[in-house]
């Protein structure tokens, strides 16, 4: 890294209190391995480098959210809940059906 661009991660690392833009992690220091700078209008769609679009990031985030506006990657993240929510109803109703057979769930993968 520069030192352009540590003294950027700092400066954007100050103004946001040394949090994540998107899940709120807090860093100790702008210099842990794990803070990154993201474009909140991502460089591919015309972001530019200036400090209204630059805010820390933690590389989970970061990389999840990838090349998307922020509106976009949420309702990704809408979508993997709702698929996660509609496995967990199904898995219930199967436990139930299951239940009222008199199987357990164990002997159906051993």
């Amino acid at each position: 890294m520069t030192d352009t661009r540590r003294k950027k991660l700092k400066t954007i690392y100050v103004a946001n209190s040394g949090e994540c833009f998107y899940c709120g992690r807090k860093f100790i220091t702008p210099h842990d391995p794990e803070l990154t700078i993201d474009h909140i209008i991502p460089k591919s769609l015309g972001g530019e480098d200036d400090d209204g679009n630059l805010v820390p990031c933690c590389s989970k985030c970061n990389q999840e959210k990838n090349s998307y506006l922020p509106s976009e990657w949420i309702i990704r993240i809408e979508f993997k809940i709702a698929q996660v929510q509609k496995n967990i109803k199904i898995r219930k109703k199967m436990v139930k059906s299951l239940k009222l057979l008199k199987i357990r769930e164990e002997d159906l993968f051993s």
